[in-house]
This record gives C-alpha cells, structure tokens and sequence, in this order.
C-alpha cells in the first residue's frame, strides 16, 4: 500500500558507509513474555558484535558502537512499553528506534546500509482507516487500524448545522408516498445548502488529517451521507456507509462495522495491482526478474513493487548496474529485495510487502515498471 514516507525513516536512506547496524525483533505488548524480549535483544547484538570483530573494527570502536545498545537492553522500563515489533538502527552518529505494529522476523545486518525492508513493509502493510462519525449535532473523527479506533483530536470541527445543537430544526426524515415513492419534508429540502455548508465545513476540518491513500467510512443517515459525498474532497472516501444515526452507536460498535469494509477495500486494492501485474507481463511493462527489476529501481522506473515478507536475496550491485547475487550472505553483500524497495519508495512507488505464496505466479519478485 502506498504510504508516505516518515520523516523518521526517511532520514536512514541516506547513510551509507560502514559500520551500520540494524536489528529487527519481535516484542511483546504485556505478560510474562515481555521479560524475554531484552534476552532476544542481548543475543541480536552479541551476532552484530561477531560481525564487527569478523570485519576488522577495533574493539574501542565496537564498544562505542555497542554502548547504546547495551544502556537499552538493560533498561526495564523500555521494555514494559513495547508494540509487536521493534526496529533498532545505529551509526557513529545515533541511534533511531521503531515500535512496529506487526511482528517481524529476528535479523541482524551489519553493513555499508541499513537494511530497511521490513520497515518500510511495516509500513506499506499498514491498514490504516478513517471513520467521520457524522451526525447533525456533531462530528467526529476516528482512525482505524485492525486492533481498533481512536478518536482524532485537536481538529477544529464545525459544533453542528446550526439550530441542531438544541434539537431545533428540521431532521432528515421522509414519508412514504404509498406507491413506492418517497417524499421529503419541505424543511429538509429547504435545509439542503445549510446541510452542504455544514459537510464542507466538516471536509475541510477534517482533510490535513486524513491523507489522499487513506480510506474514509462515513457513518452517518443516509442523507447527510449523500450530502457530504457530493461535497467532500477526499479522494479515499468509499462508497459503503455505516448506516445510523452515529450519536447513538457506541465507538466498539461503529469499530466491528467499519472493519470489515476497510479490510475489504485493501484486499481489492491489492488484487487490483496483482491483475495489473499480470497483464503488464504481456504489455512489457511486466518485470518478474531479479536483476532487471533492481536495475528498473535504481532507476526510478517502478510504478507497483511486489516483495516477499521474510526473504532476502543477498548481492552485490555496482554503479554501472553489474548485478551478482550470492548463494549466501557474505560481510559485503546487501539484501538487493530491500534495495529494490528503498528505491521503489524513493521513487513515489507503491510497495505490497506480501507473504511468499502469496506473491503473484509465485515469483520471487513482480513489479510493474512506468516505461
């Protein structure tokens, strides 16, 4: 899924010269577990020390590099306030550190780079949502994710169409006609360019928070639904809406109902690159080998990046684009997948960080190029 890149994150691409090191880890969020973790950590660090020794680096050297990381291994309390997983990078120069909200693999790379790839998949597998609760007395924001919502604050949200805060007003009711038709009330229709400013109102309150990937569920009656849709400005607003009045509807409720409409619409999109790719196979915009698709990125020519969660190909590339790939990790060699996917990120491009079997036609790498 396309995500723009945090500023956080973004400021590892540049490093480049050893020693670098990075550790990715899973953690625990509660219970006795959590007291393993630092164990984990201790043993990450003593194969990033072997690394060190095995390529020359001076022991005072080594100690510098290893002190941050031994101050955080011992401190209790870090370890009490963790996520799913954790990212550790260290230089000369710092140390960066990320709680990641899906596990990852055990892995320690010393190097010439960071190895970002499952940051960067941490963070293009992100399912984030939006869900504007909307009602005519109030609105508010929610942001989504699989382990639930948070109400949004410290945006500045219209206080409701005027003359609704005290119940004034007409509400968005219609009779039926008795032949299948329905007729609205004149209130309502007289109400209608108060109800679009109020939408508006609400739109612009709301558009710095939510970004231009982002879906947005609007839970809501259906008339002031269809009345935000005409007006709002969002391009990941989807079509299916939370019917009701959201007042009455519990955060756990309003959560159970857009999480399933969420999760769709990331399969779909997902599935949507998947055919792309494969008809791109036979246009020549399709690229499903190693070394092409890496040159193709270095490049800046990746539109869609498929790569698999938890493999690395180990090799070598040159300024000239001179591919080599190794049958196993030598000091030297980098992971070319997570090269691929800095550049591809680097680029605009959107990445899916995706199972093994799961990668289309059961390739190793798929990527759709721009020309």
């Amino acid at each position: 899924m396309k995500t723009t890149i945090s500023s956080a994150a973004a400021k590892l691409f540049p490093e480049n010269g050893f020693p670098l090191i990075t550790i990715y880890m899973p953690t625990h969020r509660a219970g006795s577990d959590i007291w393993q973790d630092p164990i984990r950590f201790k043993n990450l660090m003593r194969a990033a020390e072997h690394d060190l020794e095995t390529a020359g680096l001076p022991r005072k050297r080594r100690d510098a590099l290893l002190q941050p990381l031994a101050e955080m291994r011992d401190d209790r309390e870090f370890w009490q306030y963790q996520a799913d997983g954790l990212a550790v990078f260290r230089s000369d120069t710092g140390i960066e550190r990320f709680h990641l909200p899906v596990p990852v693999p055990e892995l320690h790379v010393v190097g010439s780079r960071y190895h970002l790839k499952p940051l960067l998949m941490s963070m293009a597998n992100r399912q984030n949502f939006y869900v504007l609760a909307l009602s005519q007395k109030t609105s508010r924001l929610f942001r989504g994710s699989p382990n639930g919502l948070d109400e949004v604050t410290g945006l500045v949200m219209p206080e409701g169409l005027p003359g609704r805060a005290n119940g004034q007003g007409a509400s968005l009711q219609s009779h039926s006609t008795g032949n299948g038709g329905q007729v609205k009330h004149g209130a309502e229709l007289d109400r209608k360019p108060q109800l679009a400013a109020y939408c508006r109102q609400v739109d612009k309150a709301i558009r710095e928070a939510v970004g231009d990937n982002d879906p947005l569920i609007v839970a809501s009656v259906d008339q002031l639904a269809v009345t935000f849709r005409e007006v709002s400005s969002s391009p990941g607003l989807l079509a299916t809406v939370v019917s009701g009045n959201p007042d009455t509807t519990s955060k756990d409720q309003l959560f159970e109902t857009a999480l399933p409409l969420a999760m769709a619409h990331f399969d779909r999109r997902r599935l949507d690159a998947e055919e792309q790719f494969l008809r791109s196979i036979h246009s020549g915009r399709g690229l499903d080998q190693t070394g092409e698709t890496i040159r193709a990125a270095r490049q800046g020519r990746i539109e869609t990046l498929f790569v698999p969660v938890g493999l690395q190909v180990w090799g070598q590339i040159d300024g000239n684009g001179a591919l080599s790939i190794s049958d196993f990790k030598r000091p030297q060699d980098q992971d070319l997948l997570n090269l691929a996917l800095i550049d591809t990120w680097k680029s605009g491009g959107q990445v899916f960080a995706v199972a093994p079997e799961n990668m289309p036609g059961g390739r190793t790498i798929a990527a759709v190029a721009r020309f």
